[in-house]
């Protein structure tokens, strides 16, 4: 179910976005290989992944610079539920013994509002240009 909202997300932002939805795009996509790769190297959930982490932090910083120099709101929605999976990483790095399938529920819960962010803003930003085209 994830693969399929995330690649529709994704050609969905690639197809009808623009600049921003093509750059956001691509760095989701970026981290879904790495994540995966990551995962494939390490399926230890029981403790901090800290692959993934560190993946998930790169991307945050990626959305955040994109969240800074585009014109739209969306870029802002996909920043929070970024920052949120990342704080999900540092809960658990600081909790102590923790249950694993909650970090794992946790640290993946907040992609699926981020790609729905994306998808959300693509559309809001086309039916804004096509009532506004004069800007």
């Amino acid at each position: 179910m994830f693969l399929l909202l995330t690649v529709s997300s994704l050609i969905f932002a690639a197809c009808f976005g623009g600049r921003d939805a093509r750059w956001a795009a691509a760095l989701v996509l970026a981290a879904v290989i790495a994540t995966a790769v990551a995962e494939e190297l390490n399926r230890n959930w029981g403790s901090v992944h800290l692959t993934v982490a560190a993946v998930d932090f790169c991307l945050l910083i990626g959305l955040g610079h994109l969240m800074l120099i585009s014109r739209s709101f969306w870029p802002i929605w996909m920043t929070a539920a970024q920052l949120l999976t990342v704080l999900c990483h540092a809960a658990a790095a600081l909790a102590g013994p923790y249950n694993q399938q909650i970090y794992t529920a946790l640290a993946t819960l907040w992609s699926i509002p981020c790609l729905l962010s994306m998808v959300v803003g693509v559309a809001l930003d086309r039916r804004a240009i096509a009532r506004f085209p004069n800007g």
